[in-house]
């Protein structure tokens, strides 16, 4: 069964990327979600690196989302590629 859950965070994270490529701000939300799920994937079988790289890709996840928040309130939804 946790092989199941573990494709259903798979499938949130691939359509998180294709929202996010979209400019879509819902993909960030997907996002987090598959990433909490890894998370508690890894918390199940006790594997730290599984835990650990989760827990430190959704500070980087929430993180993002802040900046991409910010940007849309000064009416750039995207950050530019200089």
């Amino acid at each position: 069964m946790i092989d199941v859950f573990g494709h259903l965070c798979y499938a949130c994270l691939f359509g998180a990327m294709i929202l996010l490529g979209q400019k879509n701000s819902w993909g960030w939300g997907l996002r987090l979600a598959g990433e909490i799920g890894w998370v508690a994937i890894g918390f199940v079988l006790g594997l730290t690196s599984v835990w650990f790289w989760g827990l430190l890709f959704c500070i980087i996840d929430a993180n993002n989302w802040r900046k991409w928040r910010g940007m849309e309130r000064l009416g750039s939804v995207a950050p530019r590629a200089d």
